[in-house]
């Protein structure tokens, strides 16, 4: 009684099952969920310490704004990321509550509300004011986005909650 079947091979159909899922290219650190906002939350970092532990005079408005756009950036996708990991839906108002605040960050500092002390090293304030405008924006558009977003899913399922 000879068995020329191979003992590590399935027999019940499972074979092409695992020739599928071993054929897909092979996952990298770049595809984990939490990679961009790492990367965000270093860069938040780096341009913090520039900015108000060890203040670089040379490039004070490039760490001084890097750090208020990165920290946004860094929100809304950690935001992004636990709602993939967790396989929740996006909430359409967070995107939105991202931009006011950063509206209200760069405006506070545009229009001498927090009387921050570095406003002296600050060679361009004039950016805090047009990012302000930018960011105020942004806010209607983004919710006007999300909006829109959620009456095309509602439409194309209409069983559906939205």
């Amino acid at each position: 009684m000879s068995n020329d079947r191979d003992p590590t091979q399935a027999t019940d159909g499972s074979e092409a099952a695992n020739d599928e899922l071993e054929t897909g290219p092979a996952p990298t650190p770049f595809d984990h969920p939490f990679f961009l906002p790492a990367v965000c939350i270093g860069f938040s970092l780096w341009f913090g310490y520039d900015t108000f532990i060890h203040p670089m005079e040379e490039h004070m408005d490039f760490n001084f704004y890097g750090f208020k756009i990165v920290s946004a950036a860094a929100a809304w996708y950690s935001y992004l990321a636990f709602c993939e990991v967790r396989e929740r839906p996006v909430m359409p108002w967070v995107l939105p509550t991202v931009f006011a605040a950063l509206a209200a960050w760069l405006g506070a500092e545009a229009f001498s509300v927090t009387g921050f002390e570095l406003n002296e090293l600050i060679e361009y304030p004039v950016i805090s004011r047009y990012g302000f405008y930018l960011a105020l924006g942004m806010v209607p558009v983004s919710a006007l986005r999300e909006w829109m977003r959620s009456r095309r899913s509602a439409s194309a399922n209409p069983g559906a909650v939205a």
